[in-house]
């Protein structure tokens, strides 16, 4: 009688302790391994919504700089290099994000692609998916599957049209 009663008090062995142990290890893996993708999708989704902040920013800044989107105008600095703290700050995140410029593939530079002239922009970032996104500033954004070509993004910057779009 007396040994029942000191074995309702004991606690677990040890093997059952690392069996638990164990179970709760095999579970965590699974769960890290499934989260793993998920965590790319989240940063895109980040990347994206920051892409949408920065065409505001862009509106902002064409309404501020004489309906222009460089200035003066005839430049070229409406893009991640200008001394606009929101704008920086938005690029800066992105490059934080993985975000990569499709410029510089061959040698990746996190950040955001800007082709600017006076009257348009056209602003492309590749995404942790691969996939690219691209805004412009007639209001289109558009998710490409693969990039033109290596060198040359998304954003239709044909010569003398001075359109830049997501084509």
């Amino acid at each position: 009688m007396h040994s029942i009663l000191i074995r309702k008090y004991r606690g677990f062995t040890l093997i059952e302790i690392l069996v638990v142990i164990a179970i709760i290890g095999i579970l965590a893996g699974i769960v890290l391994v499934a989260m793993g993708g998920a965590r790319n999708k989240a940063k895109d989704s980040r990347i994206i919504a920051e892409m949408g902040q920065l065409r505001n920013a862009a509106d902002l800044f064409y309404n501020n700089n004489h309906d222009s989107y460089t200035s003066p105008p005839g430049s070229t600095n409406f893009d991640c290099t200008v001394t606009n703290p929101n704008i920086d700050a938005l690029c800066a995140d992105m490059a934080v994000q993985g975000g990569i410029k499709p410029s510089d593939e061959a040698t990746p530079e996190y950040g955001v692609d800007i082709i600017v002239t006076d009257q348009a922009y056209c602003a492309e970032v590749k995404l942790n998916s691969g996939k690219y996104w691209c805004i412009d500033s007639q209001g289109r954004s558009a998710r490409y599957d693969a990039n033109t070509t290596p060198t040359e993004p998304a954003c239709d910057d044909t010569p003398g049209s001075e359109v830049y779009t997501c084509e």
